[in-house]
């Protein structure tokens, strides 16, 4: 039997040889086989980051605006001293900008910037209102900073929801049988990240 070394992989050159007196239960890999993990070692930490980038941003932009959704109208009618029904118009608003927004998003990605970079630059409204909105409330500022604050967050917001699912989805191929099935499983896991993220919020 004769063999040869790629990469501390033992190919056999004669598929019929065997070796009677040293039982093995590895298989010996041909060099499709090598290359191909070769391949797949190079790409893992791309598609891992990549995936782990989106599961993240999805649990933590859950957190936060649910974090801030939810107590909107008690911060409202306590601090800033508005009515319950001027506090409910407002946070009415909110919610609604945040579900307009993402139309503005999604043109953006789709036309110029790509889903990457759109996720980026949203994300810093998104930080910048969330600072906005921390600083109003500890040092008591004017309401309209307090505005400021939460719809830059809602600008934030048109940037990542219609962004990150397609985003992780383009980690795949869907031309690999394998990848496919890990898609479905990326989903779950985005799925069960972001209810994590206002399961959190709703339990405190």
């Amino acid at each position: 039997m004769q063999c040869r070394c790629l990469d501390k992989a033992s190919i056999v050159s004669d598929a019929k040889s065997k070796i009677d007196y040293f039982p093995d239960p590895w298989r010996l890999c041909t060099v499709t086989q090598v290359e191909e993990l070769k391949i797949l070692l190079c790409m893992f930490p791309i598609w891992a980051s990549g995936i782990i980038f989106c599961c993240c941003t999805f649990l933590c932009e859950w957190l936060a605006y649910y974090g801030v959704a939810n107590n909107l109208v008690t911060y409202l009618t306590t601090r800033l001293h508005e009515g319950p029904v001027s506090a409910a118009r407002n946070v009415t608003i909110f919610q609604g900008t945040c579900y307009l927004t993402p139309l503005l998003g999604s043109f953006l990605a789709d036309a110029y910037w790509g889903r990457y970079w759109t996720i980026v630059v949203f994300y810093g409204s998104y930080l910048i209102g969330i600072c906005t909105l921390t600083l109003s409330a500890i040092f008591s500022t004017q309401s309209g900073v307090f505005f400021l604050g939460i719809y830059l967050i809602a600008v934030g917001i048109g940037g990542i929801k219609p962004c990150i699912c397609p985003f992780g989805a383009d980690q795949f191929d869907d031309t690999n049988h394998k990848e496919r099935a890990s898609k479905a499983l990326f989903f779950n896991w985005n799925y069960f990240t972001s209810n994590i993220g206002a399961l959190i919020v709703d339990e405190h």
